[in-house]
């Protein structure tokens, strides 16, 4: 996640959608007075700073529950990310970030995130947990796992890429972004989003912080039943996005 000061804009950072790439990329345009919150594991040309402070974690614990997001985890989280002073963290939700800065950078600052289709994004996500959690893990058995998380409301995370209450309200639906780059479209999406927020470059996303996971099309992974539990799971997403299997 990004909040720039000096270019005015919030990057809400979603899973498996090239947001590690785009925010190295902006990276060296921020400021020293910037957020950026760090990775997972570290990428090169991305300094995270700012991201420390304090937050109330009543308040975001009562806002999970008023929202429908409280689990048991997501507690959990919050209450580290409080003893260790991570006021934001690199998959922090649109509602989260609004709670924790001042409503004159919410509503003055402009907003932007990133989809993907569904399917592909879980294959993207499967490849990422056999690289960095369970080598052998079938696709039935990572499908197993993301339902877990996503019926225990935890948040997405490049480990089970379950974005939508990244960018929406979970309570009303309300998209809470200014503008979504679709990840079929990055490139071209991405210099516009460049142009409005006033940071004058062409040269686009050069830098592919996560590629070379997989080599053949996301559709060649799955079985039938496998490509419908993926509809079912991503439901409320697909039909707010129109993205279908092909």
């Amino acid at each position: 996640m990004i909040i720039s000061h000096k270019y005015k804009f919030i990057f809400v950072k979603t899973a498996k959608t090239a947001g590690t790439s785009i925010e190295v990329f902006l990276d060296e345009y921020c400021g020293d007075d910037d957020i950026l919150t760090p990775f997972a594991f570290p990428e090169p040309g991305h300094r995270p700073r700012n991201y420390r402070g304090f937050f109330n974690p009543i308040s975001a614990i009562k806002d999970d529950i008023q929202s429908g997001m409280f689990s048991l985890k997501n507690t959990k989280d919050i209450l580290v990310d409080f003893f260790q002073l991570k006021k934001f963290h690199h998959h922090i939700p649109a509602r989260v970030i609004k709670g924790r800065i001042p409503e004159e950078i919410w509503k003055g600052y402009y907003k932007f995130t990133v989809v993907r289709n569904p399917w592909e994004k879980i294959i993207s996500g499967w490849f990422y947990y056999k690289k960095h959690y369970k080598e052998n893990c079938p696709l039935d058995e990572y499908l197993s796992f993301c339902e877990k998380r996503i019926s225990k409301n935890v948040r997405g995370t490049g480990i089970c890429p379950y974005n939508i209450f990244n960018y929406t309200d979970p309570k009303t639906g309300e998209i809470l972004v200014d503008e979504i780059i679709r990840y079929e479209n990055l490139n071209d999406e991405f210099i516009q989003i460049l142009e409005e927020i006033g940071i004058n470059s062409k040269k686009g996303l050069s830098v592919h912080a996560k590629k070379g996971y997989r080599k053949k099309d996301y559709k060649d992974f799955y079985s039938k039943e496998q490509k419908e539990y993926v509809a079912t799971l991503f439901k409320k997403e697909i039909e707010l996005l129109g993205y279908s299997f092909s």
